[in-house]
């Protein structure tokens, strides 16, 4: 994850600002997310989406990662912990998903 950007914070930024940042909000508009509801993100890579979701939908919500890559996993695990937020694999959940 680290040489993605060529490795390069302010191109980093420059592209999250510029390019992301614009196509994550238009998905989460779209969404009609609301304060409590749960957010399951397939294919959540480093989170650009589901930490956009985390943050409309308030302390009541929450947002599941998904990822079948582990160090995108690890990555999106690594910023503070947040309510709402968790890590941990699919066969632990404590209930089937419907």
């Amino acid at each position: 994850m680290d040489v993605r950007f060529a490795g390069d914070p302010a191109v980093r930024e420059q592209v999250l600002t510029e390019l992301l940042y614009p196509v994550r909000d238009t998905v989460l508009d779209k969404a009609k997310l609301r304060p409590g509801d749960t957010v399951l993100d397939v294919g959540a890579g480093d989170g650009l989406i589901a930490f956009g979701a985390l943050e409309r939908l308030g302390p009541s919500g929450h947002v599941i990662f998904s990822d079948i890559s582990r160090t995108c996993l690890i990555t999106a695990a690594r910023p503070p912990p947040r309510k709402g937020c968790s890590t941990g694999a699919a066969s632990s959940w404590p209930r089937p998903i419907r």
